[in-house]
């Protein structure tokens, strides 16, 4: 039949191949299907569903929407991470904090997180962190998105159906 995942069917009746020579470019979407609790805790770690693997002298596209709960008192902190030296890392973020009506914290990285982010606020429920970005890496490595409490107080919890969507080119 002549298909294969690098072309499509053109109007002329052949197969074609897309400019770049196809193949890479599909999108892969990391979903977060269980809730995910932590308790009176301010070291950052990698959330245990929204990472992926990022191979060497490769670009990514990659997006990341984060929905989470957490208790007045201990707020919330986060960073992104990926593989040390990338050749290139542009990171647009932003974040509603819970019970917030309006995005804060509207920045272009340019260079995965070196400092902790922290998100404090008065509100309890509906905090909501939205990034997007493009890396060029030089090495092998994991992207991740890393959080904790930004003081250690009760619970704080990254919620199912978060999910991070990334593709190679």
């Amino acid at each position: 039949t002549g298909a294969s995942a690098t072309t499509y069917w053109r109007g002329d009746g052949q197969w074609g191949t897309p400019a770049g020579g196809g193949g890479g470019g599909t999108w892969t979407t990391v979903k977060k299907t269980a809730d995910e609790t932590r308790t009176s805790t301010t070291v950052l770690t990698a959330d245990t569903a929204l990472q992926f693997a990022m191979s060497a002298a490769t670009r990514y596209s990659f997006k990341c929407r984060v929905y989470f709960d957490t208790n007045a008192t201990a707020d919330f902190k986060w960073r992104h991470a990926g593989p040390g030296s990338p050749t290139l890392v542009r990171i647009h973020r932003r974040w509603i904090l819970p019970s917030g009506t309006a995005y804060a914290g509207i920045a272009v990285d340019q260079a995965f997180s070196a400092a902790d982010l922290a998100l404090a606020g008065t509100g309890t429920n509906g905090g909501y962190i939205e990034l997007h970005g493009t890396a060029l890496t030089n090495g092998a490595g994991t992207f991740s998105f890393n959080w904790a409490q930004n003081s250690a107080s009760g619970s704080t919890t990254v919620r199912a159906g978060s999910y991070c969507e990334h593709a190679a080119f």
